[in-house]
């Protein structure tokens, strides 16, 4: 993958400046960089992770053979073979490298946005028309690669990441909704960004620009693929049917110049991928588990994950690593003010983190892992609870609170898991249809997080809810199309790119391939979702392949023992939290912060992920504001 950076501004048309870009985007591509200026108006910069082709001939910013066409491009394009085959049947084009970019540029110097259609694959890219000096932007269906973009008074900035615009603008202050969905959601829903002055560009379109930034026209991707839809096949059709779009995806995103290795949690979803591997006799390069063993609290822990070892076993794989990262956030601020840059508090991002940093260290560079599987499934407990709204309405909402304290001293962890689990569903009684499904959603109350800040206005999700018709919140869809907008986009897809890149590796996503997910949106409910069960066709899938263990593990999330690290690091994090910061001081009522740190460690409260979401704001706050 790659970093990318284009400017039609004059004020940022300086090597000052671009330096500064190349700089942030360094990790993204540590291979190489090029920058390139065109009559003092356009500005390229590229930094290169190369994973096919890797010899120079790939560099970019690439020129199309016609001279006509500028390219910088960050992604993989799947179905390249087919492409290349189809350049050269219909134009008699043979390409001089092995490298998608190439492929991208001249399909598009010849068919325009009708080529763009075309593509399998993940990508952000900006192209520069040079005889109509117009830029075409844009990023594939489901957003897994990043482009942002900020609007200036005499043109436009594209990048890879929202640090690098960051800081060429001079470290604009963040907006107070923002700070509002981090402690509610533990991320910000695109397109918002941290900052008013930089937003995500929307996936799934092609942006037409002026030099000037102004829009031109918009052309959505409605893909060309050959893809297929359900035509009332029968459960056991749809098995097969699914089964060989998987295989297809795996084997398309296994293709790479590098080592391929995969992230593999003891969950049902990367368990597949990985057996599915096995089965094709594909060389992994490494399997990788994260796993916690906690010194403090036995329930704060990665459940389960040594089932992973089990599984390995099981399938007869030899390569696999366990890795137990140390419980601390001293020595991770520069990570904790990236990922607060980026959007997200969610402590997943720092797993993700660790084991992207083991992969590089191996000699990685790109890793396969079970993202989106949830949300086009219905995978998570959220769908649960859904066919039960209308029983739960009718009680009475309860005080949580003597529960919550209750679970401080409960250390069996499957009595844990039970209880805590009764304590949120407890919550969702007695609430009306928005209430409830923003309370599945949300991580902390309104009045939790109007206490804490000076300032309390909508979040983007109550906004979002008001958008949809009441009779249409407890639904199914409803839940998939909130799962897709909010969870995947701006989530998982995210801390996904954001902390692979972070450690310049490339993590690939099987799940989300074009055919794939088209086939499985159009299946009828019941094939995905029956009674109390999720993820119906996809557990008949795996149980050819995989163990029952695997199989019928309840869901888990994929976290960072919290309560253990905020409680060993008490004095760093007081004395975070009591430095003076003028900027934090501005949205935050610093009173009732430090008492509901007071509260936590006097054993009363226990939204350790609210914790985790102001401590990881303090730092980010504290390194760019001070």
């Amino acid at each position: 993958m790659c970093g990318i950076f284009v400017s039609s501004s004059k004020e940022f048309n300086n090597e000052e400046k671009l330096n500064i870009a190349r700089s942030s985007l360094q990790k993204r591509g540590p291979d190489s960089s090029k920058i390139l200026i065109i009559k003092d108006k356009i500005s390229f910069v590229h930094t290169r992770l190369a994973i096919q082709d890797q010899s120079d001939f790939a560099s970019q910013p690439m020129y199309s053979s016609n001279k006509n066409f500028i390219v910088v491009y960050n992604g993989e394009i799947y179905n390249k073979s087919e492409l290349d085959l189809y350049l050269k049947q219909n134009y008699n084009l043979a390409l001089k490298t092995n490298c998608d970019t190439e492929t991208l540029i001249e399909g598009f110097s010849l068919e325009g946005v009708e080529f763009i259609k075309k593509i399998d694959g993940i990508y952000a890219f900006i192209i520069y028309d040079i005889q109509n000096e117009q830029f075409f932007a844009s990023r594939d269906i489901y957003g897994v690669k990043p482009l942002l973009y900020s609007c200036r008074n005499d043109g436009i900035l594209f990048s890879s990441d929202v640090r690098s615009l960051f800081y060429l603008l001079d470290k604009p202050l963040p907006l107070n909704k923002s700070i509002i969905d981090l402690l509610s959601l533990s991320f910000v829903p695109e397109p918002s960004t941290l900052f008013s002055e930089i937003k995500h560009l929307e996936p799934g379109i092609v942006f037409k620009y002026d030099l000037s930034g102004n829009i031109i026209n918009t052309y959505k991707i409605n893909s060309n693929l050959n893809t297929k839809k359900f035509k009332g096949e029968n459960f056991k059709e749809a098995i097969q049917i699914t089964d060989e779009l998987l295989k297809e995806s795996i084997r398309k995103q296994t293709i790479a110049d590098k080592e391929v290795g995969i992230f593999l949690s003891s969950g049902l979803d990367s368990s597949l991928i990985f057996s599915y591997l096995i089965e094709m006799k594909y060389e992994i390069f490494f399997a990788l588990t994260l796993i916690w063993k906690p010194l403090m609290n036995s329930n704060d822990f990665q459940q389960s994950e040594n089932m992973a070892k089990t599984l390995t076993s099981h399938l007869g794989y030899q390569k696999h690593l366990e890795i137990s990262p140390p419980s601390k956030i001293r020595g991770l601020e520069k990570i904790l003010s990236y990922m607060v840059i980026e959007g997200l508090t969610d402590p997943a991002a720092l797993s993700t983190y660790y084991l992207s940093k083991k992969a590089r260290n191996l000699g990685c560079k790109v890793m396969l892992c079970g993202q989106g599987a949830d949300e086009i499934f219905y995978g998570y407990r959220r769908h649960k609870v859904i066919p039960i709204y209308f029983l739960i309405s009718k009680f009475k909402s309860l005080n949580n609170l003597f529960s919550e304290k209750l679970l401080r001293f409960i250390k069996i962890p499957t009595l844990y898991r039970i209880v805590r689990r009764l304590i949120k569903l407890s919550t969702l009684f007695g609430l009306s249809k928005k209430a409830f499904i923003k309370n599945i959603y949300s991580l902390s109350s309104d009045s939790l997080i109007s206490k804490l800040l000076n300032n309390f206005e909508l979040s983007t999700l109550d906004k979002e809810l008001n958008s949809i018709k009441n009779d249409n919140l407890i639904s199914h869809e409803t839940i998939e199309y909130l799962d897709t907008k909010f969870d995947l986009k701006s989530l998982n897809l995210r801390y996904a790119d954001k902390m692979g890149m972070a450690t310049s590796i490339e993590i690939r996503v099987p799940f989300l391939s074009n055919k794939l997910v088209k086939y499985i949106q159009s299946l009828p409910r019941n094939y995905k979702f029956r009674l109390f069960e999720g993820k119906r066709i996809l557990k008949q899938i795996a149980s050819k392949l995989l163990p029952n263990f695997i199989i019928k593990r309840s869901k888990t999330g994929f976290t960072f023992p919290l309560e253990e690290i905020l409680s060993q690091e008490k004095e760093f994090i007081l004395n975070l939290v009591n430095k003076e910061n003028i900027i934090f001081n501005k949205y935050f009522n610093i009173y009732m912060v430090k008492k509901y740190f007071d509260s936590f460690y006097k054993g009363e409260t226990i939204n350790t992920q609210v914790l985790f979401s102001l401590v990881s704001i303090k730092i980010c706050f504290d390194d760019l504001y001070l």
